[in-house]
């Protein structure tokens, strides 16, 4: 995708979640460092693309077409620091790329949740390694969606809930 494509506006539905999906994806697969991890993990592009569109429409949208544990999914004890801080450099990056508003701020910040919570579980130092700030910008129209919540206390164990 050509990376001097203007801002469409915000994130308005699932189209717009299956450009940012297949767009993101197209960055990790592309990248050095995350490429050859989730080449090595996804057997079936076709079903994890589909997998990630009801799952951003689930956070975005509240719909409740995703109702998975990502955490079990996403276990890797070879992911590190690093990984984690390149992923949501391509994320950001993409939806920056692609959109502007309050859902794509909200995205952005879901993201970031994301990414922290699963190094939180994983034992991976986020706070003070990193670069991005993990106390994710909250957009002024709509607080973190009920899905957003949902994910993460699924994501944990019921001695780790601490909502």
């Amino acid at each position: 995708m050509d990376s001097s494509v203007a801002p469409l506006g915000d994130i308005a539905g699932k189209r717009d979640i299956r450009l940012m999906v297949d767009s993101f994806y197209e960055g990790i697969r592309s990248d050095e460092q995350l490429g050859p991890v989730f080449d090595s993990k996804i057997a079936d592009w076709s079903k994890h693309l589909s997998t990630m569109y009801s799952f951003w429409d689930s956070i975005l949208f509240g719909t409740a077409d995703y109702r998975c544990n990502p955490f079990a999914k996403h276990m890797n004890p070879l992911a590190g620091h690093a990984h984690f801080k390149r992923w949501i450099e391509i994320f950001i990056a993409t939806v920056d790329r692609l959109f502007e508003g309050p859902k794509a701020e909200q995205a952005k910040a879901a993201a970031k949740s994301i990414a922290h919570s699963f190094q939180l579980r994983m034992g991976v130092d986020t706070i003070r390694k990193l670069g991005h700030s993990l106390r994710a910008k909250r957009s002024t129209s709509k607080p973190q969606t009920d899905a957003l919540n949902h994910f993460i206390r699924s994501s944990l164990n019921a001695s780790d809930r601490f909502f």
